[in-house]
């Protein structure tokens, strides 16, 4: 998200995106909404987003704050979609654990930018899975 100068730091970040995403509940254009933080300021909006009668997704960290894990009707721990790094095993672990690992599914080093070759294709088996394990009986 770009920030102008008028408006700086964390708070002033949040206070955007809850802004967007109160413009975009009221377009009437979704069912649900995915939230992607780890952070308590984004409690309220989950909340709000619920009256309307909207699913509400969770994806943080462990250290989430109770009461926006509870404000989502689901709430996912990002640290379950991270691979294993390779950098962390020995060359030939880490060859054999990439070759045997599900295309798109191994997350590049830190700091290392992959060329647009080398980037893996968007894993969308791998959400649709979590996303028809995360339903309920109305879908």
């Amino acid at each position: 998200m770009q920030q102008f100068a008028y408006t700086t730091g964390k708070n002033a970040t949040d206070s955007t995106l809850i802004i967007d995403g109160m413009d975009l509940l009221y377009t009437r254009r979704f069912d649900g909404f995915c939230l992607v933080s780890s952070d308590s300021d984004f409690t309220g909006l989950a909340l709000r987003i619920r009256e309307e009668g909207l699913t509400v997704y969770g994806f943080g960290e462990r250290k989430t704050p109770e009461a926006f894990r509870n404000a989502c009707h689901k709430f996912v721990f990002t640290e379950v979609l991270r691979p294993v790094a390779a950098q962390t095993l020995d060359d030939a672990a880490g060859e054999a654990v990439l070759a045997s690992a599900k295309p798109g599914l191994v997350s590049e080093p830190r700091g290392a930018e992959p060329s647009n070759q080398e980037r893996s294709p968007f894993p969308e088996p791998f959400f649709r899975q979590a996303l028809e394990q995360a339903s309920d009986d109305s879908g």
